[in-house]
């Protein structure tokens, strides 16, 4: 199985970025046959990332939660898929040095509903310890987690259903075992989700996203709540409109929080970043409004700046077309620009879902991208490494380069091998199964196909990718195969 997975993700190094003794800066990809979407990361103490996410390049479900292993270069090392035989996402990822990790997401492969929040616990190889579900009968969605000082968790979302008001903000609490501690709903007349939370302190947790209250029409929540589930505060802001809040850090002892406000005289969100004190209170207000929809997904602070990711798809903004753009740019604590502001789009949409400062005084960003030019199948995930001094991969260049591959084994039906190939590739196959073979090349094509047999040769074929689908009549498979 270990093989199997390991040639699953593939790296895929679609910028070039500086590598020298003071800055290492990166754009890579990583991704299979099918959609693969960066959701969360940390980084490691050997300055390696473990990267976590959702991906249908798998052979198990439609979507695995995995967990994927880099080196500090952004290299593959290994990667694992976790969850049953639905749909599985990871959200945020937490590594201990003598425990292992911790994936948070949902599910709907188990638990009491349709969908629910979902918590995973490996071992450092990354081999599953237990994994155990929150919710209801309705279907909860977690959009972020913090761990605890005693490896406890505290997880925020949504829940919708027959329980609930439209949507409700849904918190859970567990202990280290991921035992549930406390559960607390939160509704209004209207939508309610809690999109980020963060540790104030020890026993502290600011609790961010969206609610609806009718004393003065804001709805950009903001909350403080204790690890034992008693509320210290919630305050609403959004003064020009319908506010949500998507990301939080500190600065200068105080609270940035961003995301997005539909003003009252439009229909579509724009970039939107507040300053609060540590009690809610507002201290300044900064919104870009542009023609279409745009919003800021994270904020991070780093050298007394402020480094945000918008998502933009305005006109005037959009380097490619066929989706959003993204871009990181930086700005003072007043909210003046900084000086820094860079693209990290291609063709169709590109996101970022979680930013983490490193430990050389940068700072990487994954999320996914969604070009052809430099993707794999329908969605790569993205990795952005910045350098300390704010060095940036400079753009695309060339051809997909392969990072990692190994020897891939399917089933018990067969194993083919080797993979990379230079001229025969063999398929050692239970004989008493009939099974149907088709290779194409990376656009589609269909080059050979028919009864599969022990070996297909392939020194005809120049170097590059190509795909083996091997089908019977209850199953079908594909497999990336390398020629070189």
């Amino acid at each position: 199985m270990a093989n199997k997975i390991s040639a699953i993700f593939i790296g895929v190094i679609c910028f070039l970025g500086t590598i020298n003794a003071q800055s290492i800066n990166f754009f890579k990809t990583y991704g299979g046959n099918g959609y693969d979407y960066g959701q969360g990361i940390v980084q490691l103490p050997d300055s390696g990332y473990a990267i976590t996410g959702a991906s249908s390049s798998f052979d198990n479900a439609p979507s695995q939660a995995f967990i994927l292993r880099l080196d500090s270069m952004g290299n593959y090392k290994w990667s694992l898929n976790y969850g049953g035989n639905q749909s599985d996402w990871g959200r945020r990822i937490f590594y201990s040095p003598t425990q292992g990790y911790w994936v948070a997401g949902y599910s709907n492969s188990f638990g009491a509903g349709d969908f629910d929040f979902y918590l995973l616990k490996t071992d450092l190889a990354g081999t599953k310890q237990w994994e155990k579900t929150y919710g209801t009968s309705d279907l909860e969605r977690l959009w972020d987690a913090v761990m605890l000082p005693d490896s406890g968790f505290v997880m925020v979302g949504e829940t919708t259903g027959a329980l609930s008001l439209d949507k409700d903000i849904y918190i859970v609490r567990t202990n280290f075992n991921g035992d549930t501690v406390w559960t607390k709903r939160i509704q209004s007349a209207e939508d309610d989700i809690a999109y980020t939370c963060m540790l104030q302190n020890d026993t502290t947790v600011i609790i961010g996203g969206k609610s609806s209250n009718t004393s003065n029409n804001m709805t950009a929540y903001l909350s403080s709540i204790d690890v034992d589930g008693t509320v210290n505060w919630t305050k609403f802001n959004g003064t020009s409109g319908a506010g949500e809040i998507y990301d939080m850090d500190t600065l200068n002892g105080s609270l940035y929080s961003a995301g997005g406000i539909t003003l009252t005289d439009s229909s579509s969100l724009d970039h939107w970043q507040i300053n609060t004190d540590f009690s809610g209170n507002l201290l300044q207000e900064h919104i870009d409004s542009r023609p279409k929809e745009d919003y800021v997904s994270h904020i991070i602070s780093r050298n007394n700046l402020l480094y945000i990711t918008a998502w933009t798809v305005t006109t005037d903004f959009v380097l490619y077309p066929g989706g959003a753009d993204l871009f990181l740019v930086n700005y003072q604590p007043n909210f003046n620009w900084g000086g820094f502001s860079k693209s990290y789009s291609g063709l169709d949409p590109d996101e970022c879902h979680q930013m983490i400062r490193t430990s050389d005084g940068g700072l990487a960003m994954v999320g996914w991208a969604s070009d052809f030019h430099f993707t794999t199948g329908g969605s790569d995930i993205s990795l952005i490494k910045l350098g300390r001094n704010d060095e940036s991969p400079a753009g695309v260049n060339g051809k997909l380069t392969l990072v990692s591959i190994q020897e891939e084994t399917m089933s018990n039906d067969f194993v083919i091998y080797p993979n990379p190939v230079s001229d025969v590739l063999h398929i050692s196959l239970d004989k008493t199964i009939s099974m149907q073979y088709a290779l194409t090349d990376v656009y589609g094509k269909t080059l050979t196909s028919g009864e599969l047999q022990e070996t297909i040769e392939m020194s005809q074929y120049p170097e590059g990718i190509y795909f083996l689908q091997i089908s019977s009549s209850t199953s079908s498979k594909v497999v990336r195969i390398v020629k070189h």
